[in-house]
């Protein structure tokens, strides 16, 4: 069975889902990896508008990032202060001052910067820094590093979300396909091992991650944990048409043709 066949089945066709207990190991690799890799391009799709309006990371530091240096252990730069209650992010950065700042109560996010000392509060773990352990440098530092180093950086980046998206798909698949498992012993009574369950899975999350990708453009993070629901549905409507009257596994392709589309070719 083709790549094309088995996401158009797995998007919509839940008559066809028992045509997928016929994918090999490979293939449900295969298909992990094309999940994986949709996820990195709706991050990508993402963050190209501010890519493309600066052409680079070191011309985006260069334009937004304020002047500052660390020379001596000591900070200079323009006083600046961001105060939003509603966001519960706070932050300060006062270089006439000395020594630790003080958190502002009531925030879950909140940095305050001194000449001399940095502290930040992320939730309830707090922090701190003195800019006296830190090599001295300042923006041109920045802006220097990414001119040598950004497209390393960036292909270096994109390989680890790929590796984070791959892995967390994976993993994801084994608790949603446990929990769709026991669905099954429970009322769903098809024939299926464990084995059959994932490969359902896998399949089965193509609409949430599609879903994710596109809800993730609106920032709506409530909507987007609709995800696991969404998959779990999909697996447990593909389980029904995995299971005759009598509960058994239909697994009969109805062509030679259907028969040949059951080998390991990509495309």
């Amino acid at each position: 069975m083709k790549i094309g066949e088995i996401f158009k089945i797995s998007l919509f066709q839940f008559s066809k889902y028992n045509r997928l207990l016929l994918a090999k190991k490979t293939k449900v690799f295969i298909y992990l990896v094309l999940l994986a890799l949709i996820m990195l391009l709706g991050v990508a799709v993402r963050v190209s508008p501010l890519y493309f309006t600066y052409s680079s990371i070191e011309k985006f530091v260069e334009k937004e990032c304020p002047e500052f240096a660390i020379t001596d252990g000591k900070l200079t730069c323009k006083p600046y202060l961001f105060d939003e209650p509603s966001a519960n992010l706070y932050i300060e950065i006062a270089p006439d001052k000395t020594g630790e700042g003080e958190l502002p109560k009531g925030y879950s996010q909140a940095m305050v910067i001194t000449s001399t000392d940095m502290v930040i509060r992320n939730n309830f773990r707090v922090q701190r820094e003195s800019f006296k352990d830190i090599k001295d440098f300042s923006k041109n530092t920045i802006v220097n590093f990414f001119n040598k180093y950004e497209k390393k950086l960036i292909a270096g980046l994109a390989i680890l979300l790929f590796f984070v998206f791959l892995i967390r798909l994976a993993f994801n698949a084994l608790i949603y396909a446990f929990i769709a498992f026991v669905a099954n012993i429970i009322f769903v009574h098809a024939n299926l091992k464990y084995g059959d369950v994932y490969k359902l899975t896998v399949f089965g999350g193509t609409f949430a991650v599609l879903f994710n990708v596109v809800v993730s453009f609106f920032n709506i993070s409530i909507i987007a944990q609709l995800a696991p629901f969404i998959t779990l549905f999909y697996v447990i409507k593909g389980m029904y048409s995995c299971r005759g009257e009598d509960g058994i596994v239909i697994e009969t392709l109805d062509t030679p043709a259907d028969i040949n589309n059951g080998n390991d070719d990509f495309l």
